[in-house]
């Protein structure tokens, strides 16, 4: 019988001074150090296993929806849900994988399920960084880069924006992990109008059960079209990877974001 928070595993990493495998009930989660937060969680059982957090369920569903993408690329690898799940959904998709820290890729493996080398390929690099000299472009990019407690400043940097732009396929689909609230204020609010300003489409669902002007995980969507996000709002509608709730009020609370908008906030 697994206590209710038990310690599996603890290491220190290059950049992290600890990093936890714990678990609770059925659910193994990772953690940056005691005080940090949930970086990934997984339930551990056989069978299909809808994600544990909402922001991953919102990202299964997209990819989901999307034709047959060759190429994806994880900025940040937590425990590796993403990856496991595009590899899932689209096994012929080459699946590449960048964590600052080669602790958590080797926790990711073992203990959470991600892709085997064998299926995937691994960078232990800093991500904006490995954006700036990236020669390959994904028609899928996961933006899902935080510290110990907050998402990484720099993947907010209007710059940053333009590094996505650049490894993105035409046509592909860039989907980024934020924390924030509606309307879009601080940070978020020159991202959002660098993002606009570079990609034709950018909408943002905010996925906690939390009214949007509370401060929750949102999804941020930047692509080339609106047809990607009209596709992903009907998959929504039927998707086995979100709970029944989540199928009746996320494509609700899908909202564009323009640069107006942004300066409006």
């Amino acid at each position: 019988m697994v206590n209710p928070d038990q310690l599996l595993y603890e290491t220190s990493g290059v950049v992290h001074p600890s990093i936890q495998v714990r678990q609770r009930g059925d659910v193994r989660y990772l953690r940056f150090g005691t005080s940090g937060g949930w970086q990934g969680a997984v339930r551990c059982g056989g069978g299909f296993q809808r994600p544990v957090f909402a922001y991953q369920r919102a990202f299964a569903s997209l990819a989901e929806s999307l034709p047959a993408p060759e190429a994806f690329l994880s900025l940040g690898v937590g425990t590796g849900t993403a990856m496991h799940t595009v590899g899932q959904l689209h096994p012929a998709c080459r699946l590449d994988g960048v964590d600052i820290d080669q602790a958590v890729i080797e926790l990711a493996l073992h203990y959470f399920g991600a892709p085997d080398p064998g299926q995937a390929r691994y960078y232990v690099h800093d991500a904006v960084v490995f954006c700036d000299h990236c020669e390959g472009v994904y028609d899928l990019v996961f933006v899902d880069v935080y510290q110990a407690r907050a998402v990484d400043g720099r993947v907010l940097a209007p710059s940053f924006a333009d590094r996505l732009r650049q490894i993105l396929r035409p046509g592909g689909v860039v989907v980024c992990n934020f924390i924030g609230r509606l309307p879009v204020s601080h940070a978020l609010r020159a991202f959002a109008r660098a993002a606009s300003d570079r990609f034709p489409a950018v909408w943002v669902l905010p996925v906690g059960s939390a009214p949007a002007f509370v401060e929750q995980n949102q999804l941020w969507v930047l692509c080339d079209d609106e047809d990607s996000v009209a596709r992903w709002r009907t998959r929504m509608r039927t998707s086995l990877w979100l709970s029944p709730w989540e199928r009746a009020l996320w494509p609700l609370r899908l909202r564009r974001m323009s640069a107006q908008v942004a300066e409006d906030a």
